[in-house]
């Protein structure tokens, strides 16, 4: 056999064990997956993949049109999201399997250990990578970061190849490096992810060509960066430019129709490159792999055909509209979310001096309109500065900045270098990063979502002596983390394995340190980098540690070579060399993987939650017919989605972002019919809605006379000169003379509010124009939860009815306790606690719909009416579906046992108070005995704690419980938490 028989031979061998591993680790997936869809954007995905529909920018099109072929797989309509799910569990389990082939292939390559250690060595990392936390969670639902995973770990594969095919001198070997361009142009159609390898390339392909000084090596990663600099921000992000310049040629000056410049451009692009490429092929030199290099993105990249091809359809999802190549352009840029500086810009306290904005065209008759489309501010370099990373002018995220560096919120001084320094390796790389990797290598506290303190979302390993040190604080533990599921405790092992595999390839030298370069620019570009380029600001909406997966990945290498030094060392040091090998690796298989399994499985098992779907039903059924069901964020708007697009629950109802109702597409789509749905009627014309006209109408309050609804829209969206306010600077805006508004009701009443604002930007401005042209015709509803400024005023109008708000005609009205019984009894159903672990989320989630507050509330009016029976079927239903520990001690648990008391639940009342109380003392104990290492955040849940315990003293009083009464009144005395004093 020659050599490059034998290169070949070795990545050969290692298959047969790496389907097993593929196998083992799919099948655990699959136990532990979702059987339906999950919260945050998996009901987007779901549903765009089932009826291949556009979610949010940039689109992930391959990875939808890959749901959508399992979907094809599902035996019916409810079976199409775990199909989806699927995808998420086999590319997970094959990312896995290319782990093993990956580090088996290293080991072999930088130590002089046996076949079967090598491969035993793999096989535990990448075990145990299967089992991290942040891959695990991934790997259960359908979002794309499983599958961007995948083509990550395939690239690393294919690069490997290439880099084995060169030193063995196989020929043809390039055409592992063509296959890495191919697959870093599909995988865009999935997520960003892959571009990070391209440094990684760049790096391999200048040690591999021989180039090995460092000054060529640096060379290397300077020329990777700039290659992933030009393919992010000009071929994605800026790629259209020439096919825009066409499309309005062509449209506008020649007559052509729509989309002939797009289509142009790529025949143009397409024709190019492939007569470049035959013409190069004979010379087979630099410029030929170049071009058929980018000619492979360029057809990975087409994936995204789909996206323009399905908008141009008007399907039921179609976010952006990007069916024109000027929609389009903004689609992929992400325009909707606005632009984060990443090397020079403002701060949170700098002063606009203007706006920025660029022309840009939308259709109109046959031909484009120009218009001016709203950039960004525009700030004077005096503003402005290097390296901004506290530049958000939030107020929370001010707050947050003033958290974690050394600054004055209130402060007009410009944050200096070292100020956006300390804030990026306070935060952003210890807090976003740091956090998030030793979540996966040595413990996790819990699933708390952490904002900075102590208590919740930190790494912990289990080991109290370490512990103790970074989370200030004793021996003591809160309840909620002793008792969580979520608090996975490695005790260090899977990083010191790690670090050892370090040591390992550094004392080795040679080839072990390449390799070991290797996979420190994997683990930077998919960690560090990311969250310098994220650029994330403090209180997240949620962890992100998803992104960082790749840089975890690379660590799961090390261990494994870590494993294999450790194990061989073993042997060496060992008499009995082959004994001591045996035990070594059962240890270490024992350590990792194992320990990290039993760990991780009860809090990553998902396999009984039907929760979210759960929680868009009752949202849905607890509207009348034909209604009109306002929501606000994502977990109110996807789950929604995916009832109706994909299991056409309730398709009568119109589900309506208010968020996404301030861009001119979503109106437009709103004022289309959708399945099941009758299209909303506009009293202002449609085309005032568009971009750069009635974004906002400034209120006024020259008039204390209360105006008709109608007459308010009629006025704020007339387009005569008339009804425009003059600014000083001669421009004219819209606007309206009066806040204070009327409205013919129901049943003869009339309705009397003032709006809350100062200023109605284009989604008020429609949801007024909404409600006075529908006219009372369709019921209005609101999820509960959502931000009051949305309900302009409202609020006194809008009965609360569970799940929902509704707008009616008559103002404080007395809560209808039929239509609430009804609704908690029959059309919320959120599930059986005992039967699937409700994770952080989930209790949030019932947390922003006050359910327990819902329940007391309910139990209470029926307590009035005298209807025990009723009240008790609440209170028992509300505490199978979120049980009292299922979150921490506070008021709303304790009126709990107030209404169990009154409900003739007297034994029931005495147990959960029995089990509230020990968590009450449990949570004063924690913050007591830690005052003195912790002063701050104890002294804050000292007193926070304080209310509740004082209030828990009445309620025990009130339910004649005298034992418990006793009891917390001594603590609280013992406490020095005397009545009225904190």
């Amino acid at each position: 056999m020659n050599r490059p028989e034998k290169a070949s031979a070795d990545f050969v061998a290692g298959w047969p064990a790496a389907a097993f591993i593929f196998v083992a680790s799919t099948v655990l997936y699959i136990a532990t997956l979702a059987p339906t869809v999950s919260l945050w954007d998996c009901g987007e995905f779901i549903s765009c993949a089932a009826k291949l529909e556009n979610g949010h920018p940039p689109g992930a099109p391959l990875y939808l049109l890959i749901c959508r072929f399992f979907s094809l797989f599902a035996p019916d309509a409810k079976h199409i999201a775990l199909c989806c799910n699927m995808v998420s569990a086999v590319a997970s389990g094959a990312t896995v399997a290319l782990l093993y082939i990956i580090t088996r292939h290293i080991i072999r390559m930088c130590l002089h250990v046996a076949t079967s250690t090598a491969a035993f060595s793999a096989a535990t990392a990448a075990l145990l990578f299967a089992a991290t936390d942040t891959f695990w969670f991934s790997a259960v639902e359908s979002e794309v970061y499983a599958l961007s995973m995948f083509f990550t770990a395939l690239t690393f594969y294919v690069i490997i190849r290439w880099n084995n095919d060169v030193n063995a001198g196989t020929e043809h070997s390039a055409r592992w490096l063509f296959l890495s361009c191919y697959l870093i142009g599909l995988s865009i159609g999935v997520h960003l992810l892959n571009l990070l390898l391209i440094p990684v390339l760049t790096f391999v392909f200048c040690y591999a060509s021989g180039r090995r000084q460092i000054k060529n090596l640096v060379l290397s990663l300077v020329i990777g960066a700039l290659l992933l600099i030009v393919i992010l921000f000009v071929f994605v992000s800026n790629g259209l430019e020439i096919a825009m310049m066409l499309e309005l040629f062509l449209v506008n000056t020649c007559g052509a129709p729509f989309n002939s410049g797009l289509i142009t451009f790529c025949i143009l692009l397409f024709g190019g490159l492939f007569a470049a490429a035959f013409v190069t092929a004979s010379r087979a030199d630099i410029w030929h792999f170049a071009i058929t290099g980018v000619l492979l993105i360029c057809i990975g990249y087409t994936s995204y055909a789909m996206i323009f091809i399905r908008a141009n359809a008007n399907p039921g999802i179609n976010l952006n509209d990007p069916s024109q190549v000027f929609a389009f352009d903004s689609f992929m840029n992400r325009e909707q979310y606005g632009d984060k500086p990443l090397f020079y810009g403002p701060y949170y306290n700098s002063q606009p001096v203007d706006v920025k904005t660029r022309k840009s065209y939308r259709p109109y008759g046959n031909k484009y309109e120009s218009y001016d489309k709203l950039l960004a501010y525009e700030y004077d370099d005096a503003e402005c500065g290097l390296f901004p990373r506290l530049y958000s002018q939030n107020p929370n995220h001010i707050y947050g900045y003033s958290m974690w560096c050394d600054i004055d919120p209130e402060s007009d001084a410009r944050p200096t270098l070292w100020d956006n320094i300390e804030y990026t390796l306070r935060y952003q790389l210890g807090f976003m990063y740091m956090r998030y990797f030793m979540w996966n290598f040595a413990g996790r506290q819990n699933d708390t979502q952490g904002i900075g303190g102590t208590t919740d979302g930190n790494w912990a390993c289990g080991i109290d002596m370490v512990d103790n040190i970074h989370l200030l604080r004793h021996n003591d533990k809160l309840p909620a983390e002793s008792d969580s599921k979520a608090a996975n405790h490695y005790y260090l092992l899977p990083l010191l394995f790690g670090l050892a595999g370090i040591v390992a390839l550094w004392t080795n030298g040679g080839e072990s340190r390449h390799w070991l370069a290797v996979i420190a620019i994997l683990f930077v570009m998919t960690g560090p980098a990311i969250a310098l380029y994220l650029n994330q600001t403090p209180m997240e909406p949620r962890e992100r540690d998803y992104a960082y997966a790749g840089s975890f990945f690379a660590f799961a290498i090390s261990t494994g070579i870590g494993t294999a030094w450790l194990i061989s060392l073993v042997g060496r040091l060992s008499k009995e060399s082959e004994t001591a090998k045996i035990m070594a690796a059962a240890v270490a298989f024992l350590a990792l993987p194992t320990l990290m399994v039993c760990q991780n499985y009860d809090d990553h098992d998902r396999s009984n939650r039907y929760f979210d779907l759960q929680i868009a039903k009752a949202y849905l059924n607890s509207c009348e017919p034909n209604a009109i069901l306002f929501t606000y964020g994502d977990n109110d708007t996807y789950p929604l989605w995916y009832a109706q697009e994909v299991e056409g629950i309730r398709r009568d109802i119109r589900v309506i972002n208010f968020g996404l109702m301030g861009a001119e597409w979503y109106i437009n789509q709103l004022a289309r019919a959708s399945e099941g749905s009758k299209p909303l009627l506009f009293s202002i014309n449609i085309r005032r809605y568009r971009e750069d006209d009635l974004d906002n109408a400034l209120i006024t309050n020259s008039s204390n006379e209360f105006a008709h609804l109608k007459d308010v829209v009629k006025f704020i969206g007339n387009d005569n000169k008339q009804s425009k306010l003059e600014l000083q600077s001669g421009r004219l805006v819209d606007y309206t003379p009066t806040a204070n508004i009327w409205f013919k009701g129901l049943d003869g009443d009339t309705l009397y509010w003032r709006l809350n604002k100062d200023i109605l930007f284009k989604n008020d401005i429609a949801l007024l124009d909404i409600i006075a042209t529908n006219n009372w015709q369709r019921p209005i509803y609101f999820t509960i939860g959502g931000d009051p400024e949305s309900y302009l005023g409202l609020d006194e109008y809008l009965s609360n009815e569970g799940m929902v708000l509704k707008l009616t005609s008559k103002s404080n009205s007395e809560a209808d306790t039929r239509v609430l019984y009804r609704n908690f009894m029959e059309n919320i159903d959120l599930g059986n606690a005992d039967t699937y672990y409700q994770d952080y989320y989930v209790r949030r989630t019932f947390l922003t719909i006050s359910y327990r507050h819902m329940a007391n509330t309910i139990a209470a009016l029926l307590c009035d009416e005298n209807k025990k029976t009723e009240a008790c079927n609440i209170l028992k239903k509300s505490l199978a579906e979120l049980p009292i520990t299922a979150t921490e001690p506070d008021a709303e648990a304790f009126t709990t046992i107030l209404m169990l008391h009154k409900a003739g639940l007297a034994k029931e009342s005495g147990e959960q108070a029995r089990l509230l109380l020990d968590n009450y003392i449990g949570q004063m104990l924690y913050y007591i005995n830690n005052a003195e290492r912790n002063p701050e955040e104890s002294q804050f849940g000292i007193e926070t704690n304080a209310e509740i315990g004082r209030y828990a003293e009445s309620i025990f009083a009130e339910t004649n419980n005298t034992e418990l009464y006793n009891e917390i009144k001594l603590f609280n005395t013992s406490c020095g938490l005397l009545p009225g004093q904190k």
